[in-house]
């Protein structure tokens, strides 16, 4: 996936309508890879790490995903009321103890940074 964002496919297309907007599509996707291979106490604004390689694996052998402690489910986007509007992303993950953590992020249209929120 990260593969796919990095080359641009998806900021390429310019496709919106209704209920598909590309640009909205891949701001979401590139934030939960950054959640994800950056891990608990995620830093919105820091830069996503670099991918180990082209393929699902490094050169070890080794998976490229981030480690399943890492990734979030339970996805909700919320759509910004116009262009100028806050979009917004709540997902949970798991916790070393089983419990899971909701976490909250919001992307202002005018400063384009992403800040973490309270769910």
């Amino acid at each position: 996936m990260r593969e796919f964002l990095d080359h641009r496919i998806v900021d390429t297309a310019k496709h919106s309508s209704r209920i598909w907007d590309a640009a909205l599509a891949a701001q979401v996707a590139k934030q939960i890879m950054v959640v994800e291979e950056q891990g608990p106490g995620v830093d919105p604004e820091a830069a996503p790490p670099a991918i180990a390689s082209k393929d699902s694996q490094t050169e070890t052998g080794e998976s490229s995903l981030p480690p399943e402690a890492n990734r979030v489910f339970d996805v909700e986007v919320i759509l910004p009321e116009g262009p100028t509007g806050v979009l917004g992303i709540l997902c949970k993950r798991r916790k070393e103890e089983g419990a899971c953590e909701t976490l909250a992020m919001y992307r202002d249209a005018q400063s384009c940074q992403w800040t973490n929120g309270k769910a």
